[in-house]
């Protein structure tokens, strides 16, 4: 083989190989920009704000003075939520509120996408507030005078206190829970789904 035919194969060759690689990075640079394409669509969907949600609409402020939150602003995070409303003078409200703050610190604790959100319907929020305080509870918790602005959504006057509405990811109603529930844990997380790491604590 004459010398120029042995270097013009390996030029081919060359060639070939740079074209191949060439090809490779591009169809790779075209699947990165699809996947983060893809993820910017399924983001958009998941913060557009469903029309059911207006059903549950409210606007409250925080117990502390620290803002207001709305039912969209919940729903928006996409993740399950529950809602508990309780008053100051109810003996269940009282016994089911360590419930409820055991569920948070499981939440807290296992990292779980579940977020916990109490409303107080109290004239007045002192009491409510001074024992959220005085037991150092962590949920969130709303006030919201006579239920004038959830009352016509979740019922309360019907359904009374404690009542909790257990929402899925997409702020669509599960279902509710009347009157006092020694198992709350495990009943919430049953509805979800959920199983936490450390099952066992949902035997409480």
């Amino acid at each position: 083989m004459k010398k120029w035919q042995f270097m013009l194969g390996i030029l081919v060759l060359i060639l070939a190989y740079t074209i191949g690689m060439a090809d490779a990075i591009a169809q790779s640079e075209w699947q990165d920009a699809a996947d983060e394409h893809a993820e910017q669509v399924a983001d958009a969907v998941a913060q557009e704000d469903n029309p059911a949600w207006e059903k549950y609409a409210f606007e409250l402020d925080y117990i502390d003075g620290s803002g207001a939150l709305t039912f969209a602003d919940i729903a928006r995070e996409g993740k399950p939520f529950i809602l508990f409303f309780w008053l100051s003078d109810c003996p269940l409200c009282h016994l089911q509120l360590p419930q409820v703050q055991q569920l948070q610190d499981t939440v807290d604790a296992e990292d779980i996408d579940l977020r916990i959100v109490a409303v107080n319907v109290d004239f007045g929020d002192k009491d409510a507030l001074d024992f959220y305080t005085e037991k150092e509870m962590t949920f969130k918790l709303l006030h919201d005078s006579r239920a004038r602005a959830t009352d016509e959504a979740f019922h309360l006057n019907d359904l009374g206190c404690p009542l909790i509405y257990v929402f899925n990811e997409k702020g669509e109603l599960v279902d509710y829970l009347t009157g006092y529930r020694a198992q709350l844990e495990k009943t919430v997380f049953n509805m979800l789904d959920i199983t936490p790491a450390n099952s066992a604590r949902t035997a409480h």
